[in-house]
């Protein structure tokens, strides 16, 4: 599965990405130099990159730098839910829609009710994020949103308004693979955790 081979919870957007979210990766050379030596070094490989060798390049050629600031998209299941996280990273915001009442009311998720929940939420949802962090989408670096797994109804959202945000102000989109940003996700709240550490995962 192409989502499973992309670093998460790092700025460097891979070939796969680029490829799943349709998005040239031509824009990413143009506008985004932090971009260049990570694709630089993706295009001159004579066989396709392992996960490692993705993860190895993409902390070679753009180290953690406080100043890079990403907004996070996250729509895969039933609640709407947005973050501001810096490079280093220190979380800025966090905001979420929940979907309590639509659980209860259909006796757990329904996917179209869940579709049209997040459609509802997620302008409004991105936008306190981005208050609460005091910042604005010309401030990014980038958008990093949820493309699997998770609901194909749902997930649309998520990946349409970062698609949007992307476009309107030129950002590179990371996609996250949803389990492996569960793992991966403690590292952000426990700065001694390095690889290698195990997780367990339950879904």
């Amino acid at each position: 599965m192409v989502s499973t081979l992309l670093p998460t919870l790092s700025l460097p957007v891979s070939r796969a990405t680029a490829f799943l979210l349709g998005t040239p990766l031509k824009s990413f050379r143009s506008h985004h130099p932090l971009l260049r030596s990570f694709l630089a070094s993706a295009s001159s490989l004579s066989s396709p990159p392992t996960p490692r060798s993705l993860v190895t390049m993409a902390s070679a050629a753009i180290p953690a730098r406080r100043d890079l600031l990403m907004l996070g998209i996250e729509t895969s299941c039933d609640d709407t839910a947005a973050a501001v996280v810096r490079g280093d990273g220190e979380i800025l915001s966090q905001a979420i829609a929940s979907q309590s009442d639509l659980l209860v009311k259909w006796g757990g998720v329904a996917p179209k009710m869940a579709e049209e929940a997040h459609a509802l939420a997620i302008d409004q949802v991105v936008q306190k994020a981005l208050d609460d962090a005091n910042v604005s989408e010309s401030d990014l670096s980038a958008v990093a949103v949820t493309i699997g797994p998770g609901l194909s109804l749902c997930l649309r959202v998520g990946v349409h308004k970062a698609r949007k945000i992307a476009k309107v102000f030129h950002l590179p989109i990371v996609g996250v693979h949803h389990m492996e940003a569960h793992a991966l996700v403690s590292r952000l709240v426990n700065k001694d955790l390095d690889y290698p550490f195990l997780a367990l995962l339950i879904s």
